[in-house]
């Protein structure tokens, strides 16, 4: 049974049926309304064709054969669709899925890209703050360096510091005044060529510190009398250390020294250290120099009591005359002994000292090889001195200047008011003089030991000279100091206060003779009592004698109690573990008003014998004493 085919219908089936071409169209844009247009088209147009038969459609059965191949024509194109539409819904997965991983890819890139931002910002802000931790430790850092520097030029010891090569590195304000190098001269040099140091008693080199830091890595001091020798020669005492820089790693990267002058302090210790041998010297001298007067006080009066006994022109009186003369001289010799002794004090006048200079050099040089030149200040101002002590100073200045031109040379002694700053402002006016002689001089490391007790560089020599000359400048507050002379040899200069007064004129002593009188003699020395005693019983007196203070005092009494009273007393003045005539002859003058005394001493520069009315004396008498001593004190004390 035959069908009557509906091209139309067939192709909407087709058209709705075949998701191919459905998707085939979508992909070109159509929509489902276009779609079923597009398929009512095409069935439209089948419509058309099939209609368009002479006989119209028939069923196969009935005579349907010449459509066939539009028929197969139609499926082939359909299928020709179909495999178009399969590709292209392949094409459109694959691109739906590129789209897609492209969209994800894009989504993970701009997820990377805001972590990687994100991240470069965190790293940024790192980085400022990195950076700017390094301004403020920059900062900071130059702050350091110059507070360091600051520090460096203010405190008052000289650093250096040096790289393990030993070259200088950096220089303070105080290491290049004390070595004479600036900074900038300095840096890169040797150490040993910028920081030259030597034996200020030797002259020998001193081994560089900062090779011993280097070497063992410790702290490394200078031994004692070593002297810095700076660019232009000069030398000073310095006190030194150094140590080693270690950086935070533990290696040596240099050395720093540090070191300060201690020129002023030596020579305070050696000023110190001479004055306690000058201490202890006085003890000694105080010790003995009673004692060695009382024995030349004996053997002086025994030897012009013989005298007197002799005929005035015969040779044996000749001999004793001889023999005092020695025996003063070795009181002039105890007299330098006891001139170190602690509290004496010179016996000071106002004298001229362009006289005393001159008549003081003059007598030394007398008959020798050395020629004196003088430059003495018309104006040169007096001073109140002891004329015997500065005599003894200027003639120990003399003799050694002969001793050391022996071949002869010329000795200037100049001498003017000082002009610079006075040692002690408290005093106002001072004089300078200067004593230069032209032989081998003195090597500078010893200049500062020559005033030493005992310190000697000439054969048989007794070191003591020198000594003298600085005690007694020193009690006279003057300074005395020796150096090397411009010309060679040695050069010392003294200065001593100066007064406006006028010199005092000097009193001859006169002797006058007083009748007899009963004098008390207190001396707790028998044989000098002895020889006292016998003395004034020569001159025509009558001596009663005792051997301390309190006898003494009882001895006065009594005689005013019998009637029989002492015109003079002669009192000792120190008296062995007993009283003295200091404190007897305050006793006596409470008893007796109009009491006369006169005190013995055999230390020459004791204060009692300096101003011994101050201590109630009307005179006083330096043992050992003559005859005529003892005849004059008495005499003009009387009057």
């Amino acid at each position: 049974m035959g069908q009557t085919f509906s091209a139309t219908g067939f192709c909407r089936q087709l058209v709705d049926f075949s998701p191919l071409l459905a998707l085939l169209l979508s992909v070109l844009g159509a929509t489902s309304a276009a779609r079923a247009e597009q398929g009512i088209r095409i069935g439209e147009l089948a419509q058309r064709g099939a209609e368009y038969t002479p006989a119209g459609w028939q069923p196969a059965t009935a005579g349907g054969a010449e459509y066939l191949p539009v028929i197969l024509l139609t499926g082939a194109l359909l299928l020709i669709l179909t495999a178009a539409a399969a590709w292209l819904l392949n094409l459109n997965r694959h691109l739906r899925r590129s789209e897609s991983d492209l969209q994800q890819a894009r989504h993970f890139l701009e997820q990377r890209v805001e972590e990687r931002t994100a991240e470069l910002s965190r790293l940024n802000r790192l980085l400022e703050e990195e950076n700017q931790a390094r301004l403020e430790a920059l900062s900071q850092l130059a702050d350091e360096r110059q507070r360091l520097t600051v520090t460096l030029r203010s405190i008052g010891d000289g650093v250096i510091t040096t790289d393990t090569a030993r070259r200088v590195e950096l220089l303070n304000a105080v290491a290049e005044e004390m070595c004479g190098w600036t900074e900038e001269e300095a840096r890169g040099r040797r150490l040993t060529e910028v920081f030259q140091l030597i034996n200020h008693r030797t002259g020998q080199a001193v081994v560089d510190p900062v090779e011993k830091v280097l070497a063992t890595g410790r702290v490394v001091e200078l031994a004692n009398h070593v002297s810095l020798v700076a660019k232009d020669g000069s030398r000073r005492s310095i006190a030194d250390s150094a140590a080693p820089i270690i950086d935070i790693d533990g290696t040596i990267i240099g050395a720093v020294l540090v070191f300060r002058d201690v020129t002023e302090k030596e020579r305070l210790e050696e000023e110190a250290i001479r004055a306690q041998k000058m201490e202890s010297l006085g003890v000694m001298a105080g010790g003995i120099a009673h004692d060695f007067n009382n024995a030349l006080t004996a053997i002086h009066g025994n030897v012009s009591l013989a005298r007197l006994q002799l005929p005035a022109n015969g040779e044996t009186a000749g001999l004793l005359q001889s023999a005092e003369v020695a025996i003063m001289q070795a009181s002039g010799l105890a007299r330098q002994l006891l001139t170190f002794a602690k509290g004496g004090k010179p016996i000071r006048k106002v004298v001229p000292m362009a006289t005393l200079i001159r008549d003081s050099v003059e007598m030394i040089l007398r008959g020798s090889a050395v020629r004196a030149e003088f430059e003495l200040a018309t104006d040169l101002r007096p001073a109140e001195v002891d004329a015997g002590q500065i005599t003894q100073v200027l003639q120990n200045l003399a003799v050694n200047a002969r001793q050391a031109m022996p071949e002869g040379g010329v000795l200037q002694v100049k001498a003017d008011n000082h002009q610079g700053p006075p040692p002690d402002p408290a005093i106002p006016h001072w004089l300078c003089l200067i004593i230069s002689d032209q032989g081998p001089g003195i090597p500078p490391e010893l200049q500062e030991r020559v005033f030493d007790p005992y310190f000697t560089t000439k054969e048989g020599g007794n070191g003591l000279g020198l000594a003298i000359c600085q005690a007694i400048v020193s009690k006279h507050n003057g300074t005395i100091k020796a150096t090397a002379s411009a010309g060679g040899g040695t050069e010392f200069t003294i200065l001593l206060p100066a007064t406006d007064m006028d010199p005092e004129r000097t009193v001859l002593a006169v002797r006058h003779r007083v009748p007899p009188a009963r004098i008390l003699l207190m001396d707790d020395d028998p044989m000098v009592a002895d020889v006292i005693r016998r003395s004034l019983e020569n001159l025509g007196h009558l001596v009663v004698t005792v051997g301390e203070g309190a006898a003494a005092i009882s001895a006065w009494r009594q005689a005013r109690e019998e009637g029989q009273p002492f015109q003079w007393g002669l009192l000792d003045l120190t008296v062995s573990g007993a009283m003295g005539g200091v404190k007897a002859a305050a006793e006596i003058r409470h008893l007796d008003h109009q009491a006369r005394l006169i005190v013995l001493s055999g230390y020459s520069d004791d204060q009692v014998l300096t101003d011994p009315s101050r201590y109630g004396f009307q005179g006083g008498l330096v043992k050992p004493c003559t005859i005529g001593d003892l005849e004059t004190m008495v005499g003009n004390a009387a009057f």
